[in-house]
């Protein structure tokens, strides 16, 4: 009988007390951007010139926006409603617009684990992806700061799909390592705030 009433009381909280949603968060994080070159014919300054030294990444319904300050790029957009990457490069008024479920890259292997590293204060875990061209990516994350990955399913480009599915929340450090240069993207300020879709417009 009391197994009984404790399964009829689960049952009434459940459809009478259903549970919140998760909201998906909606603002941006900034980055500060640094560089180190690993290659003789490459300089740090070159590669500054090349990703700018801060960016800024918004976030709302299912795109992103990254703003960049001082690269050879000016903004980059993806929406996962057309599943596009729309890249405006700094002196071309042509915008170039480009698949996301392409990537030519071969994924050798994929690993998650818990991180010692502190961003702003929050506590992270990491994510990283190993090519089979010696390149890594590595994706330090909050997973108190969540986004619905449903709407990243099909963003196959540096198998982003793949980092959202396992996250469900943006990167508070992005790592980039290659055999000429490590790229580190390491986040200053969070801010969640509504995010016109006027942003994602590529124009």
């Amino acid at each position: 009988m009391i197994k009984l009433l404790k399964l009829l009381l689960t049952f009434v909280a459940i459809t009478v007390f259903p549970a919140k949603a998760k909201n998906s968060f909606n603002g941006f994080i900034e980055y500060k951007i640094d560089v180190r070159a690993l290659n003789e014919a490459l300089t740090d300054e070159r590669l500054r010139q090349m990703y700018g030294t801060a960016e800024t990444v918004y976030y709302g319904n299912g795109s992103y926006k990254i703003d960049s300050k001082g690269g050879d790029g000016e903004w980059e957009i993806y929406r996962s409603d057309d599943n596009k990457q729309y890249l405006k490069m700094r002196g071309n008024p042509k915008i170039q617009t480009f698949d996301a479920a392409d990537e030519d890259r071969v994924l050798k292997r994929l690993s998650s684990e818990n991180s010692d590293c502190e961003i702003l204060g929050r506590k992270t875990k990491l994510i990283e992806i190993f090519y089979v061209d010696g390149s890594i990516s590595k994706y330090w994350y909050d997973p108190t700061i969540y986004i619905d990955a449903e709407p990243y399913q099909n963003l196959k480009f540096a198998f982003l799909n793949k980092y959202w599915e396992l996250a469900q929340a943006p990167y508070l450090k992005h790592e980039r390592v290659t055999s000429n240069s490590i790229i580190t993207y390491t986040a200053t300020n969070i801010r969640e705030t509504q995010v016109s879709q006027e942003l994602f417009e590529p124009k």
